[in-house]
């Protein structure tokens, strides 16, 4: 009899569902620089950080933060050594490593260009009309794939700022980039030359950025499910209006 009430208390902790209403329960997320949705920089780490702040507090769990390069932090998720990474979006080649949260925010991407290049504006209908222009790109995005398949010219950067600047000497043509982001970007390294670029109206991409969470993680689905759950109830609070408002971020769904 002793020997199966042990058993039935050893069960009875296994399987119960995790308590992450802990103040001891703390989860170890990675993020690199991208202004101004997350930085080390910024106050509160930047919007979406602050976001994913919000929806943590929501779920009485604690988060720790980790900059890193990109690559490195979605290594560092794929392998389960911390619980998840931000922002992300979808693409089928890391779905095969990692679990993704409901869209936190929507993600605008356009073609970023010198007005002077094309001072009576651009406009293309597929990408494989892009191939006689030389594009620029950050190494590990979403668009890598895209890229490839319509065979276009694209020299790729380790950092966007980077990118940025091959832009501004016309040594590319276009550059991707997250409508924000690259707002931010050149607003921060030309604020007197802002008038100098435009973007393509045609849509690149319009995605939505995610938490990605390893499938390696303990208890990571149950964790994940908390937090959408979480993340429903903060999207439906004043707080995340006031936080998207701050850079007039849109709340347009995808």
């Amino acid at each position: 009899m002793k020997n199966l009430i042990t058993v039935c208390i050893i069960a009875s902790i296994c399987f119960s569902p995790i308590n992450v209403h802990s103040e001891d329960l703390q989860l170890t997320l990675v993020t690199g620089e991208w202004q101004p949705y997350t930085s080390k920089e910024m106050t509160n780490h930047g919007q979406f950080t602050e976001i994913i702040s919000a929806v943590f507090k929501e779920m009485g769990v604690s988060p720790q933060y980790r900059f890193y390069p990109w690559r490195r932090c979605f290594m560092n998720v794929k392998h389960g050594e911390v619980f998840g990474g931000f922002p992300y979006s979808i693409t089928e080649e890391r779905k095969k490593d990692v679990f993704y949260s409901e869209s936190i925010i929507p993600s605008l991407n356009l073609l970023f260009y010198r007005i002077d290049k094309f001072p009576h504006g651009f406009a293309y209908d597929r990408l494989e009309d892009l191939k006689t222009y030389r594009l620029g790109g950050v190494i590990g995005y979403f668009y890598e794939e895209m890229f490839k398949q319509a065979n276009l010219t694209v020299s790729y950067f380790a950092k966007e700022e980077n990118m940025l600047k091959f832009l501004y000497h016309k040594s590319i043509d276009f550059m991707p980039m997250n409508e924000q982001v690259g707002w931010h970007l050149i607003r921060k390294q030309y604020p007197q030359e802002i008038q100098k670029f435009t973007t393509v109206s045609k849509p690149l991409r319009l995605q939505g950025l995610h938490l990605i969470v390893s499938k390696k993680y303990p208890d990571a689905e149950k964790l994940l499910k908390q937090f959408n759950a979480a993340l429903y109830t903060v999207k439906n609070t004043p707080l995340y209006k006031s936080i998207l408002n701050k850079n007039e971020l849109t709340t347009k769904q995808n």
